[in-house]
């Protein structure tokens, strides 16, 4: 029988932390820190369960294109600055720090900063593939649904 310290030093030759710079070690993937899309040599920013973004948005910045989620749920946090994510049914800005958007998947959504602004993004699962780009026809149904928080 395996004790639960000799399961834990035969893992000692894997990453336990990891200490960076979040604008930086971002770049490389659309400001996205941790995910599946992380290459395994990164260490533990490599995750298929969660997805971190430190999103740097000059004023004006965004999509103009609706995306959507097949399976994750996202939620963004303004850490400074002012910006505005919309879904079908209404449109939600974040002004004060700590202002946040909880959506689900299935979920068209798209933003823009109004000021020059700083946002924490957080999606679960991390899954390949899932993000995609909404078509009108799905947008403009759930517009008609008039959906409620």
């Amino acid at each position: 029988m395996t004790s639960t310290l000799d399961r834990f030093l035969s893992t000692l030759d894997q990453p336990r932390f990891g200490f960076g710079n979040a604008q930086h070690d971002g770049r490389s993937f659309h400001d996205w820190l941790v995910g599946h899309f992380v290459p395994e040599a990164e260490g533990l920013r490599h995750s298929s369960d969660i997805e971190i973004k430190w999103g740097i948005h000059p004023k004006g910045a965004g999509d103009e294109h609706w995306t959507v989620n097949r399976v994750a749920t996202s939620i963004s946090i303004l850490v400074s600055g002012l910006d505005e994510i919309e879904l079908p049914h209404r449109s939600f800005t974040l002004e004060h720090p700590g202002d946040y958007l909880i959506w689900g998947p299935g979920i068209p959504h798209r933003w823009r900063a109004l000021e020059d602004s700083v946002v924490i993004t957080v999606r679960w699962p991390s899954v390949a593939g899932d993000n995609y780009q909404a078509p009108e026809e799905l947008v403009e149904r759930l517009r008609a649904l008039d959906l409620q928080g």
